[in-house]
């Protein structure tokens, strides 16, 4: 079947429609952003292998960042793939012979907290609850909004650690999720999923739905608005400037990682946890489950044969030298 034939308009803003299904509104921000910078550049060309390479190749001309250039790659591969699959390409420039292929860019050491840091975390939240809790007895009255600020901060960590929530849907969770006996989220795609947690984290997320509707925001910003992500990053600085445990780059994400190889050490298999972290992918799940370095260096001091060769060697040594 030959695909119906469509300008590049159309099927890019056919594409961008669909994230408004799939993804919430900074996402769509950000494929717009992407995308209608490269249907300003193909003009009346249309998209192929040819295309999208000549395209990133001007990208690398213009000396942008290496990440740029590898989001603006992941963006139109995602999009080329949508329009495939609903027959508005009649072939994949990401596939095959010929295909576009990615920038090589260095590999980042990932950092992940410690162990010990989200405990320290964990103590100033609690430090900071019962502080708080006197104050308010002192003087009376409702809960004060910092007194709000630390219970979130408490339930965001644990939370984080526990269930290996994205941002987002930190940010989607109502009241009456939490409620339920099984907490169902709304991923990426628009798929829905189950995420797990333990009673500790539970308990701690109650605390935030006291006298609230079921279809009100979980974490709430100062204004007692939904809290963005940007909001979620605030309250997670908050308390970590308190602990003073110094944020990793991107500072929510990372605990997804915490969360990874906490399952790894409890000797989870890896399905188990791309069910889990809800990947669509065993290789993705595999990207969470990478050994750190300190890690890596037990395990091979344990695996390490040296010493007992040596110390072979040293003792036929003597008894030859005899």
């Amino acid at each position: 079947m030959v695909p119906e034939q469509r300008t590049e308009l159309d099927q890019i803003e056919a594409f961008l429609e669909s994230r408004t299904e799939t993804c919430n509104g900074a996402s769509q921000s950000t494929y717009a952003a992407y995308l209608r910078q490269f249907q300003t550049w193909l003009k009346s060309r249309p998209i192929s292998a040819l295309t999208v390479a000549a395209y990133l190749t001007e990208l690398r001309g213009r000396r942008l960042a290496p990440a740029t250039i590898a989001n603006h790659y992941r963006m139109l591969k995602t999009c080329c793939r949508w329009l495939l699959e609903h027959d508005r390409l009649d072939r994949d420039p990401f596939t095959g012979a010929g295909r576009v292929r990615p920038l090589a860019q260095k590999r980042k050491r990932r950092q992940v907290y410690s162990e010990e840091q989200v405990i320290q975390l964990l103590i100033t939240a609690e430090e900071q609850i019962e502080a708080r809790e006197s104050a308010r007895q002192w003087h009376g009255g409702a809960n004060p909004y910092f007194l709000r600020d630390a219970l979130q901060s408490r339930a965001l960590v644990l939370l984080l650690c526990d269930s290996a929530l994205r941002a987002a849907e930190v940010c989607a969770l109502n009241c009456g999720q939490i409620r339920q006996e099984e907490m169902i989220v709304l991923g990426k795609g628009g798929h829905e999923d189950a995420a797990f947690m333990s009673p500790t984290t539970r308990a701690a997320l109650l605390s935030l739905t006291e006298g609230r509707d079921d279809d009100a925001p979980l974490f709430r910003d100062k204004f007692l608005h939904r809290c963005t992500t940007r909001a979620l990053r605030s309250c997670l600085r908050h308390i970590a400037q308190a602990a003073g445990v110094p944020l990793v780059p991107r500072p929510l994400h990372a605990f997804r990682h915490f969360a990874a190889r906490q399952w790894v050490k409890a000797k989870l298999p890896d399905l188990a946890i791309r069910q889990l972290m809800r990947h669509s992918s065993l290789a993705t799940t595999r990207i969470y489950t990478e050994l750190d370095a300190t890690e890596l260096a037990t395990l091979h001091a344990d695996a390490s044969p040296v010493a007992r060769l040596a110390q072979a060697a040293k003792g036929r040594k003597n008894h030859d030298g005899h």
